[in-house]
């Protein structure tokens, strides 16, 4: 009978293990920290984003914030066509002696509204971009979906974003320095530039030769 109890104990202590062993990389994923260290510049944010999506499209940030948080766990948001109001979720550890400011942005900018929340701002609401957003009221007026963030000196901050659109629920967010995102942005605008310039040049050419070519009646 001993003998029998200490099997099923050894087989119980395994199965446990192996739950745990399971478990344990998607909670502490879910529970990620961003980093920010010195030799940090830019990361997709998808992999560190925990998500709601609120079926009633009423929920209040307060009443969010006591919700259940499932880990996104791809390097970016793609839900698909007509969702709901879904809120993400991160946080940001800033392990500069300085404080910093960081710039959350998305190349895909067909979204109706994005509102970024902190959980320790008294007010809560941060700033709120996308098309139905006053584009005045942006801290950053510029094509694209992005905002600044900053992070006060060695803390760690946690961030809300909630995204409605009546199109794709497409999202691929990232975090970047002011001087990444600067560079980025410079080299992405000239290649646009050299783009126009290219289907002009060729418009001019072939308008040129039409009329070069043109028979007289």
């Amino acid at each position: 009978m001993s003998y029998l109890l200490r099997v099923y104990s050894m087989l119980f202590r395994t199965y446990a293990l192996i739950v745990f062993l399971l478990c344990w990389p998607i909670a502490s994923h879910a529970n990620n920290s961003l980093l920010i260290d010195a030799d940090f510049q830019h990361t997709a944010l998808g992999q560190y984003l925990s998500y709601y999506c609120d079926n009633t499209n009423q929920q209040s940030f307060a009443q969010i914030q006591q919700q259940q948080f499932k880990p996104l766990n791809k390097d970016e948001v793609s839900f698909g066509f007509r969702q709901p109001i879904c809120w993400f979720k991160f946080s940001i550890q800033n392990q500069k002696p300085v404080p910093i400011t960081l710039i959350l942005s998305s190349n895909y900018s067909g979204f109706d509204k994005i509102d970024i929340f902190s959980a320790h701002s008294p007010y809560n609401l941060l700033t709120s971009i996308g098309d139905n957003s006053n584009y005045n009221q942006r801290d950053l007026k510029l094509r694209i979906l992005a905002t600044t963030i900053n992070i006060p000196v060695r803390s760690e901050s946690a961030f809300y974003i909630r995204a409605q659109t009546s199109g794709s629920f497409y999202l691929p967010l990232t975090i970047s320095t002011y001087h990444d995102f600067l560079n980025h942005r410079q080299f992405y605008d000239n290649l646009v530039n050299v783009s126009y310039g290219v289907v002009i040049g060729l418009f001019l050419y072939h308008l040129f030769l039409f009329f070069l070519t043109k028979e007289k009646v």
